[in-house]
């Protein structure tokens, strides 16, 4: 994760410039991290970030598992 214009934007392949922050990819940790105002504090960032890019890519990453799951089980 990396901080662009006060949003938390998912970095995949590790190259985006700036700081750079890792949360375990589950749902409830990102929750957690939110609360806590973990990504502010680990991106050194003053103020609130935008966290709605990466809640979108856990839950697509959740959903794409669950269907290769259910495909390679042959439902």
């Amino acid at each position: 994760m990396v901080a662009v214009a006060n949003k938390v934007e998912v970095d995949q392949t590790a190259t985006m410039p700036g700081r750079g922050a890792w949360v375990h990819p589950a749902e409830s940790c990102v929750q957690n991290a939110i609360a806590r105002k973990a990504f502010a504090r680990a991106l050194r960032v003053d103020g609130s970030l935008q966290t709605e890019a990466v809640l979108s890519h856990i839950k697509a990453a959740k959903a794409t598992s669950k269907e290769q799951a259910e495909r390679a089980m042959g439902k």
